[in-house]
Formats: structure tokens, C-alpha cells, sequence
């Protein structure tokens, strides 16, 4: 998978707001036009709108802005490789 994400994104504007009450259920970064959906929970109703391109460049080059969540992915990763050799080792 390619990030689409590119310097010239550092200078660009952007904003988002979410409304009250609406929680997000989708960020896609890796495109063109990054996008964010969100969801009202009462109605179900969902809205995509553009994601700003400044902060799709951050998250996209600093570990989803997130250390605690490398390190998760990371361990995971770790513990996985662990479990298939044990598995292959029979053990």
C-alpha cells in the first residue's frame, strides 16, 4: 500500500468539525483526498467530508500520531511471530 501523503501537504489549509453528539468511524489517509466519515448514533445517518491534508500528513509519517499505539503494534507483532513458531515447532 502507498501513502499518498506528500511535503506540499504541510502547507496546505484545511479544517474539520464534528458535530456534537457524532463520533468518527473512518479516516482513510493513503489517497488523494483524505476523508474522514462520521456517524450521528441516534439516526445512523453518516457524513464523509475532506480530511485536512496538513494533519493526514502528520499521522501518515509519525506513527498514526500515536507511540503507545506503535509500541501495541509492535508487541502484537512480536507475540504473533512467537505463536506461528511455536505453532510450526509443534510446542
Amino acid at each position: 500500500m502507498k501513502t499518498f501523503a506528500n511535503a506540499e501537504w504541510q502547507e496546505c489549509g484545511g479544517s474539520i468539525e464534528i458535530p456534537e453528539g457524532w463520533f468518527v468511524s473512518d479516516v482513510t489517509l493513503d489517497t488523494t483526498t483524505p476523508r474522514l466519515t462520521m456517524t450521528d448514533p441516534v439516526t445512523g445517518e453518516e457524513r464523509t467530508i475532506p480530511f485536512p491534508k496538513p494533519i493526514a500528513y502528520f499521522l501518515s509519517v509519525h506513527h498514526c500520531g500515536s507511540f503507545e499505539m506503535r509500541r501495541k503494534f509492535i508487541e502484537d507483532g512480536k507475540r504473533e511471530v512467537r505463536n506461528e513458531i511455536k505453532s510450526a515447532l509443534g510446542l
